[in-house]
């Protein structure tokens, strides 16, 4: 027979960290239900029919995030090289996004990524005149160098990073907060335009389980260390 008796110094030191492991699983538990919901809203609007653009409200960029709609309107065609985002190896030619701006029939203009485009790729053209795109709708508002970017090279049309602010001054008008991806076949699209990658990372069952875990080998061993036999004979 074993008798719990707990003694003071250990149990000082174990509860202040089963409190922290058992608050790490609840925060993780909570980041991972957020998670799956936010990657179910993102397939749904993604492979929803299209919306018009017209009816959702760009200036709410997270309710519009990933939603598949059509816009109709012209191209703005800027003075100067051409535009591309990132660097990008694709088959083993280096390239990267080819970028325009769309103004819409109700006056307000976003940026456009037109798909990968080799370096050495002939540039396709923009189409003239009013045409109607088909497109994933990107939330751009969040978007800022991070201290392993390299600058932007407005000059050579090289982004490394979608400042909107600068982007909408090479462009001759602001520029919404979001950004429209094109699909494949849509009018002006590259021969490489590809859907938008939907690959959220969603790690957080794991880190659930090890943070509960942690927290119940930790409660196990003061269990054990703080029992003592009952049954000893002098």
């Amino acid at each position: 027979m074993r008798r719990f008796r707990p003694r003071l110094l250990p149990t000082l030191a174990v509860l202040p960290a089963l409190v922290l492991l058992l608050g790490l699983g609840t925060w993780q538990l909570q980041r991972l239900h957020w998670k799956t919901d936010l990657i179910q809203t993102i397939e749904t609007r993604a492979g929803s029919d299209p919306v018009p653009l017209l009816d959702l409200p760009l200036d709410d960029p997270a309710a519009v995030a990933w939603q598949r709609t059509q816009a109709t309107g012209r191209f703005v065609t800027p003075p100067g090289p051409v535009d591309r985002y990132g660097v990008e190896n694709r088959n083993g030619q280096l390239g990267g996004h080819l970028l325009g701006a769309f103004a819409t029939e109700d006056g307000r203009t976003l940026l456009v990524d037109r798909g990968f485009l080799a370096d050495a790729a002939t540039l396709p053209p923009e189409p003239a005149g009013p045409v109607e795109l088909e497109a994933i709708v990107r939330d751009r508002s969040q978007e800022q160098q991070t201290w392993f970017m390299p600058a932007n090279d407005p000059a050579s049309g090289r982004w490394f990073w979608l400042d909107l602010g600068a982007l909408g001054e090479r462009f001759g008008r602001p520029l919404e907060p979001v950004a429209l991806q094109l699909l494949p076949g849509s009018p002006g699209a590259t021969p490489e335009a590809a859907p938008p990658r939907i690959d959220l990372p969603n790690n957080h069952l794991g880190y659930v389980i090890t943070w509960y875990g942690l927290a119940f080998a930790l409660l196990l061993v003061y269990l054990a260390f703080s029992s003592e036999r009952t049954d000893r004979t002098p």
